[in-house]
């Protein structure tokens, strides 16, 4: 085997064991840096010698740092440094206007239309199809 041969069989090697990192064998995923190893949303991850690592995971069931608002879904911890997601229907978009309501069915977001009549500005209301009037 000649050099280039021997690169070509490392960089195979290390592209496959990220994909088997990525594909959920438990491997831990190779790094350069602390960025590398995810958003640490549910534990501090830090990467050392070439493998993250983590530390200090937030108990199970509690909601993870970072949120997206408005998408019907909790994150919340597992225990382990992972996120898992739940439905939260109290969670709903934003409404892009004063005759539209955000809504949450069963995880789903949605925007519909305000109620008609709903005020919308000074002496107007919604009417039957979102728009004020």
């Amino acid at each position: 085997m000649n050099a280039y041969d021997s690169g070509v069989h490392t960089a195979l090697g290390a592209l496959i064991a990220l994909f088997a990192a990525a594909c959920g064998d438990n491997t831990k995923p190779a790094c350069v840096r602390d960025s590398d190893c995810g958003d640490g949303a549910c534990a501090e991850v830090t990467c050392v010698d070439g493998m993250c690592a983590i530390s200090n995971p937030i108990p199970q069931g509690l909601m993870a740092v970072l949120q997206t608002q408005g998408d019907c879904k909790v994150a919340l911890c597992d225990g382990d440094g992972n996120v898992v997601e739940a439905t939260d229907d109290t969670d709903v978009p934003t409404a892009t206007s004063a005759c539209t309501i955000g809504t949450c069915t069963n995880g789903v977001p949605a925007i519909g239309y305000a109620p008609a009549n709903t005020a919308c500005g000074s002496g107007m209301t919604c009417n039957a199809t979102g728009m004020c009037e």
